[in-house]
């Protein structure tokens, strides 16, 4: 990828650390009521000390367990067992046979500090799930001045990025969702996986596709959110919207969200038209002076400077399919009046 700039990181949950076999529920309940041997209390503490944020939990767990031992006179050991050992993945068995820990009030302890488990995200799943990864190398490249680069996927998709634009992403996707974060403009083909829903995360936007190609314009120094659909259907809506407030865009249509607001109804266009700058191509159709500046910009590496900020807010309409800078301040000039100077990285827009 010429052009482009790849960075890495880890993230990590707060189970990252390879967690002992049998340091789950049971473990804790074997910690907390003194049955446990010193080869698993020593393996749990080594275990906690590695990370403050698991003394945290241990001593909440605790507190839980000694909470417990005053809350049920007469628990129904033998429901609870079945229960207990069901959540735990211990085969159903009578009670007598549970080991001593797990009987009367010392079983109801036990119930209470697996339900804390769950809510402290020691779920016995985790500790039987040991195929899930506990942590996530992300990527994150960010294209050069001047170029485009593109990205293929873990999962077979493609991602084309233009100048200046950065894309976020893990190196292997999860097993129920594939989520990107764009920051500028990126065309998607997206390889279809009906189980896993592909979402593209831009500004305040959320994406979500099956499979299908579009085009995402995110950047930071517009006021929306545009996505152009070449094929299929996606879906738009405000990333932190709670209710169903999303709009679908279907292939020759093109949908907006604005900042601090919801989509707009999808309309029909010529989305090739999105495409463009994939060409080497420039079109606008009655778009801010600002704007267009900014996109040569980016592809030029040079900084625009108005004589006078109104300049900016000027309305043309745009169509150059070269990539020579000075070929598009001609045309520039030629449509505004305005003279385009030059010099040192700087071009200097003025009336004169």
């Amino acid at each position: 990828m010429e052009g482009s700039a790849r960075t890495a990181f880890t993230l990590r949950t707060p189970m990252s650390d390879d967690l002992p076999e049998s340091t789950d529920s049971v473990h804790f309940a074997r910690y907390l009521s003194g049955e446990a041997s010193d080869a698993e209390r020593q393996q749990l503490e080594a275990w906690v000390e590695a990370d403050p944020e698991r003394g945290q939990m241990l001593a909440q767990l605790t507190s839980v367990w000694e909470t417990s031992e005053k809350q049920s006179p007469a628990p129904d050991v033998g429901r609870m067992w079945q229960e207990v050992a069901l959540r735990a993945g211990i085969p159903s068995a009578p009670v007598s046979s549970a080991p001593a820990w797990y009987r009367g009030q010392s079983l109801l302890r036990f119930a209470a500090v697996l339900a804390a488990t769950v809510g402290l995200s020691f779920m016995l799943s985790e500790s039987q799930n040991r195929e899930a990864i506990s942590q996530q190398t992300v990527e994150s490249v960010t294209v050069a001045l001047g170029e485009r680069s593109r990205i293929d996927l873990s999962d077979g998709t493609q991602v084309t990025l233009d100048a200046g634009s950065t894309l976020t992403y893990p190196a292997r996707f999860g097993a129920s969702l594939r989520q990107v974060t764009l920051e500028g403009e990126g065309y998607f083909e997206v390889a279809s996986d009906p189980l896993r829903p592909f979402v593209v995360r831009a500004r305040n936007a959320r994406i979500q596709v099956l499979g299908t190609r579009f085009d995402v314009r995110a950047w930071d120094r517009g006021e929306r959110v545009e996505v152009a659909v070449v094929e299929g259907k996606v879906s738009l809506d405000e990333a932190r919207a709670s209710d169903d407030t999303g709009v679908i865009i279907a292939a020759g249509q093109v949908g907006v969200l604005r900042d601090m607001g919801r989509p707009e109804a999808p309309r029909s266009v010529d989305t090739s038209r999105y495409l463009d700058w994939m060409r080497d191509e420039m079109a606008f159709d009655d778009t801010r002076l600002g704007e267009i500046v900014y996109r040569l910009e980016r592809w030029h590496g040079v900084r625009f400077e108005f004589e006078e900020p109104a300049m900016a807010e000027e309305r043309v309409a745009l169509h150059v399919s070269s990539r020579s800078l000075d070929e598009v301040l001609e045309v520039i000039a030629a449509l505004t009046g305005l003279s385009c100077d030059h010099e040192d990285g700087v071009v200097r827009l003025s009336t004169h």
